[in-house]
This record gives C-alpha cells, sequence and structure tokens, in this order.
C-alpha cells in the first residue's frame, strides 16, 4: 500500500519551528523518498533542507499539504540512532536538532555517494574510463604531452587551439587520459559559461564557483531540474556597506536602517522577492538564504 504522506524535519534555525511537517510525495519521487535521505522543501515561501523521518498513509494535519519539492539523494543517511542522539543533544544543550544535525552528518559528497549507492545494487561495477588515442595528435609535442600524463608525471604546457577547434572536446579527452591513469583532474574553463557548458555535456563531474552565479547558469539555461547545486561552501566571503570614516550620523543611519529592516522582516521580504519569486526577466532563482545569512538576521 502506497504512503502518499512524509513527515519530514526541515532545517530551520529558529527553536519554535524544530518540528515535523508533513508533505504530499508526487508520484515520480515515490521509490527515493525514504526515510532518512535529503530532501528539499518550500517553507513560508523558500526552498530549505531536510530529511524524511517518515512515511505515513495518512496526515493529521487537516488543511492542504504542500508537495515535497526534491529528493537531493535517494542514500538515507539519518537513521534512527542519530535522529534519537540528536534529540537528546539538542535538549541537554538548549539547542535545536537542524543545528546538531548539520554537524552530525557529513556534508553530502556526491563522488563518495555514487561509490556507495554502486555497492548497493547488484551487478558489476561500471568500467574504469578509458583514454583516448592521442587527443592532442594534431599539435607539435601533443603525443609526447599526453604520454606524460599516461606515465604519471607533471607536464606543463602551453597550448593555442587550431581555428575551428572543438577546445573543449580536446580538454575533455586530455583529462581522460589522466583520469585512465588513475588519477583525477581539475579542469579550469576561461569562463563561467564554458564551465558550465563542460559540465552539460558530460566532460567533468562538477563545476564549483559563487553559489549565487550557479543558480543563475540553471535558472537561465532552464536546467533546475537536471542539475543541482549541493555541498557545503568550500570558502565564504561575507559582503559589507563601506562608507568615508568621521560620519558617525552616516554610520548610525546605515547600522539602525539595517537593524530596523532585520526586525520587521523586510529582508527576509525583500529576498524573497529577487532569490525565490520570479523575476522580470521570467526566471527565478529559486536559491534558499544560506545559514550565515539567517543567523545574522
Amino acid at each position: 500500500m502506497r504512503a502518499p504522506v512524509a513527515r519530514i524535519l526541515p532545517l530551520l534555525q529558529v527553536s519554535h519551528l524544530d518540528r515535523e511537517f508533513d508533505y504530499l510525495v508526487p508520484d515520480e519521487l515515490d521509490s527515493d523518498a525514504q526515510p532518512g535521505v535529503r530532501v528539499r522543501v518550500r517553507f513560508s515561501g523558500r526552498l530549505v533542507d531536510g530529511f524524511i523521518l517518515a512515511r505515513l498513509t495518512e496526515s493529521d494535519h487537516e488543511g492542504r499539504l504542500a508537495r515535497l519539492d526534491r529528493v537531493v539523494s535517494p542514500l538515507p543517511v539519518l537513521t534512527d540512532e542519530i535522529l534519537t542522539l540528536a534529540t537528546e543533544v539538542a535538549a541537554r544543550y538548549a539547542g535545536t536538532r537542524a543545528d546538531v544535525l548539520r554537524l552530525a552528518i557529513p556534508p553530502r559528497h556526491a563522488r563518495v555517494e555514487k561509490d556507495v549507492l554502486a555497492k548497493l545494487v547488484e551487478g558489476p561495477a561500471p568500467a574504469p574510463p578509458v583514454a583516448v588515442g592521442d587527443p592532442l595528435a594534431e599539435y607539435t609535442h601533443g603525443p609526447q604531452f599526453a604520454a606524460a600524463i599516461t606515465d604519471g608525471r607533471a607536464p606543463r604546457a602551453a597550448w593555442q587551439a587550431l581555428p575551428g577547434e572543438d577546445w573543449a572536446a580536446r580538454l575533455a579527452e586530455v583529462a581522460a587520459t589522466c583520469v585512465a591513469s588513475g588519477r583525477r583532474t581539475l579542469l579550469v574553463a576561461p569562463d563561467h559559461e564554458a564551465s558550465f557548458a563542460l559540465l552539460r555535456a558530460g566532460q567533468v563531474d562538477a563545476f564549483a564557483t559563487d553559489d549565487v552565479l550557479l543558480y543563475g547558469l540553471l535558472a537561465r539555461h532552464n536546467v533546475q531540474a537536471d542539475f543541482a547545486v549541493v555541498g557545503e561552501f568550500l570558502s565564504y566571503d561575507p559582503y559589507g556597506v563601506m562608507y568615508r570614516k568621521g560620519e558617525p550620523e552616516l554610520a548610525r543611519l546605515v547600522n539602525d536602517t539595517f537593524h530596523r529592516l532585520a526586525e520587521d522582516g523586510e529582508i527576509e521580504r525583500r529576498y524573497e522577492r529577487w532569490f525565490l519569486q520570479k523575476l522580470p526577466s521570467g526566471i527565478s532563482l529559486d536559491l534558499p538564504m544560506g545559514p550565515q545569512l539567517e543567523t545574522l538576521i
């Protein structure tokens, strides 16, 4: 019998919302939406992370249920033991389960997760990548460069692509040669569009840059259903307002304004307007507010 309801613990910062909420599971997410998996749900108009705690045949909520937005990963990571421990730690130290679970469960690592999922299914392991013949055969010293990579050395080269050359394909072939030798590769593309093009073509596994730029690329190319921004921040650069020294009235005005915007919720409303709702261009970034900004507010 199908259980159409998922009881979910959203990872929210405020203590009075440290409780479970019921969501309706769409048919296409039914098989992946199992207890313990990471999900994304809409809460107060914005997307937030969470964990499924249980699947139910019906809900005790009398109103209309919102739909589960996405299963981030079908791999269960929140066990009953971890949830029980997180609940006890949160109660003991006057915290929230969301705060404890962020520390108790490591951030998602797509490559490791892929390996784990491969071991859980029956059948032979996927074949290792096979190097292409000579990815730079048409270039002077190109074969020698590829041979040095295959031998495990660390060659350096300056390469100017021929007119009309598919430089991204050649670069991906060089990377495949490196991977086939038992190593991993990090490719640095000229700009964000070129980097994202490599990802869409399946020539790289991941693309790392500023999260706002990543969400913008997904929205602009209308591929939000095909790709996801995952993992913890690799780095964090805070933004601020700069003004001249020696002007206490201006400093007071800036500080008081930000305090007022935070206290009456205007910052959150403006964030929702520009990062969660549809923009004048017709696209929607669907960029959830980060924990750093939530903490500041």
